[in-house]
């Protein structure tokens, strides 16, 4: 378990980035890092429970090595290995033996297209600062947490609800609607929350949000549904 939270937009100058990580060290308590790109106003923060390669070569966020992506990841890639196979065939080399890094590699080849042949569970935000373009997605069935919330040119996602309600543009109203839902069945289905700001990110579904427009699209890239109504020939 780790944990994850970024936030962007000119109206998050009063927010303690170090208040939110802390609210997230129980995920995480290996490592603590974080990371700011000033051209966007974009932060990053990550906090480790190391699993696979224990060095701290494989911490987060990570960059890769020309700068202009950046990645931070909670959960864990199960094909790895053989995603890192192909990534190897097509020239690229890797300085760590980390999911991590083959996860950072993956993206800056295929983009939202090798999101479904991820095999594994995983909420991550991928920033590519070139395009000026961050790729967020959860993984198929939802077992990795992420939560987000967005105003204007704001946008803010976290591993948890809590740090988010330390974000002053977050509104923190009560969601009605979640309320009747968890009422009546003890659970909020996404993409509602009990705060009316804050929504869950479904699983299987991804967002790209454009830096230069401020603007998002939220998208699946699986269907529970439509798997389980295919017969196996």
């Amino acid at each position: 378990m780790c944990g994850i939270v970024g936030y962007l937009g000119d109206s998050v100058g009063d927010v303690d980035l170090g208040a939110l990580i802390a609210d997230l060290v129980h995920r995480g308590p290996d490592a603590q890092r974080a990371v700011v790109f000033e051209s966007d106003k974009l932060h990053v923060a990550h906090v480790r429970l190391a699993i696979i390669d224990l060095d701290e070569r494989s911490s987060q966020p990570m960059t890769s090595d020309c700068g202009n992506y950046c990645l931070v990841f909670n959960g864990e890639i199960y094909n790895y290995l053989q995603l890192r196979k192909l990534l190897v065939a097509k020239g690229y080399c890797f300085k760590t033996q980390s999911d991590t890094e083959v996860l950072l590699y993956w993206l800056v080849e295929h983009g939202d297209g090798g999101i479904d042949q991820l095999d594994g569970m995983f909420a991550f935000c991928f920033y590519d600062k070139s395009d000026r373009k961050i790729l967020l997605a959860r993984d198929h069935i939802g077992e990795k947490p992420f939560y987000y919330s967005s105003i204007d040119d704001s946008f803010a996602c976290c591993s948890e609800i809590k740090p988010l309600t330390k974000i002053p543009w977050v509104d923190q109203r009560l969601h009605l609607e979640a309320l009747k839902n968890y009422l009546h069945f003890l659970y909020t289905a996404p993409p509602h929350t009990l705060y009316a700001g804050i929504k869950e990110l479904p699983p299987g579904y991804y967002i790209i949000l454009d830096l230069e427009t401020n603007q998002f699209d939220l998208s699946p890239f699986f269907d529970l549904v439509e798997q389980l109504s295919v017969r196996p020939e």
